[in-house]
């Protein structure tokens, strides 16, 4: 009986001494301290720091404050760009006035100005007149289209500057003026018009450094004499 009790003794020293020798954490102060079974029966313990909470706390705020700054850069971006371009009524009304003052200029044949006013790469056709007696003797090679102001139109304002006149020389007010603008283009269409006549006019404005440029010039007559 006493041989027994002594190798109960001996067990439970040689498993005291094994307690003991097993590796420890010891958790900080005000660490979280959480006991996991493994698949063997020892006990393992496991120590979630402050500091590791609060660096992952620390980085998901950051994370949060960078998506929020790229928001409003994203944001501010769209809304310098939308403010960089006039409202559309007021691109409009500018296209219309730089229309004007090229027929104006026409009226006066004042040429520089109306030279100014083509774009380096524009283009046009010169106008046909249709009548009820035909345009005989038509020349289809000037029909073509041609770089620049019309062949016509210059030609057109020569002849009245040598009659020694005063301006204006023409009236060239636009009759059912239509603007569309679309992006930096302006389709201008209109009509110049006498009690015999009807006169068919499409220019083309672009804009280029916030100034608008004919780009083409398309033109056609009718007449009932």
């Amino acid at each position: 009986m006493r041989q027994a009790n002594l190798e109960h003794f001996a067990f439970l020293g040689r498993l005291a001494d094994a307690h003991q020798n097993q590796p420890r954490h010891v958790a900080g102060e005000g660490s979280t301290v959480r006991a996991e079974q493994k698949a063997s029966p020892s006990w393992t313990l496991s120590i979630d720091a402050p500091e590791r909470r609060d660096t992952m706390s620390a980085m998901g705020q950051q994370t949060r404050i960078s998506r929020r700054l790229a928001l409003g850069s994203a944001l501010a971006t769209a809304a310098g760009a939308a403010s960089a371009r006039p409202p559309e009524a007021e691109r409009r009304a500018t296209a219309e006035a730089a229309l004007q003052a090229f027929l104006k200029a026409f009226e006066n044949d004042d040429l520089p100005t109306m030279s100014a006013a083509f774009a380096p790469d524009a283009v046009s056709f010169d106008p046909v007149v249709a009548s009820p007696h035909g345009t005989p003797d038509l020349d289809l090679a000037a029909l073509r289209r041609r770089p620049g102001m019309p062949p016509a139109m210059r030609a057109l304002v020569e002849r009245s500057r040598q009659t020694g006149g005063s301006p204006p020389y023409r009236d060239l007010t636009p009759r059912d003026l239509l603007i569309q603008v679309e992006g930096p283009v302006a389709l201008c269409t209109f009509h110049l018009e006498t009690a015999t006549s009807l006169a068919r006019r499409t220019i083309v404005l672009v804009e280029r450094g916030g100034v608008w440029k004919i780009l083409h010039i398309h033109a056609s007559n009718a007449v009932t004499v």
